[in-house]
């Protein structure tokens, strides 16, 4: 959970940790009766989100932009739109679309939407901010205390600051502090909530990357995350009707499967039938376009150690962990040790793939397989997925997701393997 606070900042982190009361009558339940009652009065509302991500370093300062846009009317419609999912509602279908991977669902609403979004939770929390989720749930108070235990639990502490202005709007003011030692969150992020609606209005935080992690390159230690939301609309009590057009996505292209779990096996089993990579097994041959023009061939590259990323822009763990791979490749013996990324962004993203290595300075091969045809051959379905291929071309070590503790179990294989390979002196 710590390794992909970058994301957790923009979802649950938010709800986390133990209470601390500035004021007497505050206390946990008060506060969030508060929030709940906000939620249950809320008629329609229609927000814009945007997420900011700046790296400053000696020399030049980079940002990487995301935006949501979250439109909702109460009692069963509702419209979710990121990059890397997009959910809507419109009174009798849900639809949960994932266009980046190519695939689409559609599920009955019966029961209404908040039955249908508890049934379907397990997979659908990933997509939803904490506030959100909580004002589809049928008890938002409820799902928001469930929320605080699982954070305290991670030792994530907030103190609550009190009722105050910003960007024009009545908040509460809140403080997240990352009690536990060596923190991402060391200086705490502040997180505004909206008085009127209960839901997210800001939030500002600078993330240390380097908490935990010593590696061979420096991690940015100061991260700004800035996180604003833009309300276009917002009627409560009642308000004209929006129609169901507004809540409508666009699966064109899209392939149909009837659940999560056949998700799962569409992008593991697709024809012609591809294997689950296993540790042991041989590692699926592919060729990888790259972006300085060449083409990688893993055939090619027996003797060495490969590490395969699979990974994508939209994917903020994805994000987060490139600057550590970076460390490790820096400190490798390339003549033993090859890394080839596999972005799974679309070809016309290519200048954001470009923009987000530069800003790390990412020195190892990249290419894009928009196709998704090597993600599949590798039984990939959800990343970052990180895979360790010896020198023989067989797969002794895979990693899905990020956290500091997983890329220094990344390097220790890989110093392992480049090891034995070393003895014989492949190349030379």
């Amino acid at each position: 959970m710590k390794g992909v606070l970058i994301y957790i900042a923009t979802t649950c982190l938010v709800w986390g940790g133990a209470w601390r009361a500035r004021a007497a009558e505050w206390t946990v339940d008060t506060w969030i009766e508060e929030v709940a009652n906000r939620m249950v009065a809320l008629e329609r509302i229609e927000q814009t989100a945007t997420l900011t991500i700046t790296v400053t370093t000696a020399d030049r300062e980079d940002e990487t932009i995301q935006e949501r846009l979250f439109r909702y009317q109460r009692p069963d419609r509702v419209k979710l739109v990121a990059e890397m999912s997009s959910l809507a509602a419109d009174g009798q279908t849900l639809t949960v679309a994932f266009p980046a991977l190519g695939y689409f669902m559609t599920f009955p609403m019966e029961d209404g939407l908040a039955a249908a979004w508890e049934e379907h939770s397990p997979y659908l929390g990933a997509m939803m901010f904490p506030d959100i989720a909580a004002l589809l749930a049928t008890d938002p108070a409820a799902h928001l205390r469930a929320l605080l235990a699982g954070m305290e639990r991670e030792g994530l502490a907030i103190e609550l600051h009190g009722a105050v202005e910003h960007n024009g709007r009545d908040c509460w003011h809140l403080r997240l502090v990352d009690a536990s030692p060596g923190g991402l969150l060391a200086d705490g992020m502040d997180v505004w909530v909206d008085q009127a609606t209960g839901l997210i209005a800001a939030l500002s935080a600078e993330v240390d990357m380097a908490a935990g992690w010593d590696g061979d390159q420096p991690m940015p230690r100061g991260m700004p995350v800035a996180y604003s939301v833009h309300y276009a609309a917002r009627v409560r009590g009642g308000g004209s009707t929006v129609t169901d057009d507004r809540f409508a996505l666009d699966v064109t292209g899209l392939v149909e499967v009837a659940d999560f779990e056949a998700l799962a096996d569409a992008m593991q089993t697709a024809e012609p039938p591809d294997p689950q990579v296993v540790v042991g097994q041989p590692a699926p041959d592919f060729s990888l376009p790259l972006l300085d023009g060449s083409t990688f061939h893993l055939a090619e590259h027996r003797g060495w150690v490969v590490l395969v990323d699979f990974w994508a822009t939209w994917c903020p763990p994805c994000v987060e962990s490139l600057p550590y791979l970076q460390s490790l490749y820096s400190g490798m013996d390339t003549d033993q040790v090859v890394f080839i990324g596999v972005s799974l962004d679309q070809e016309a993203q290519v200048d954001r793939v470009r923009a987000m290595l530069d800003l790390f300075d990412i020195g190892y091969k990249v290419g894009i397989n928009a196709a998704g045809d090597i993600a599949t051959a590798y039984g990939v379905h959800s990343i970052p997925h990180l895979f360790v291929i010896d020198g023989e071309g067989i797969v002794r070590h895979q990693k899905v997701g990020f956290s500091v503790e997983r890329m220094k179990e990344v390097a220790a294989a890989l110093e392992k393997w480049s090891a034995v390979e070393g003895k014989s002196n492949p190349h030379e």
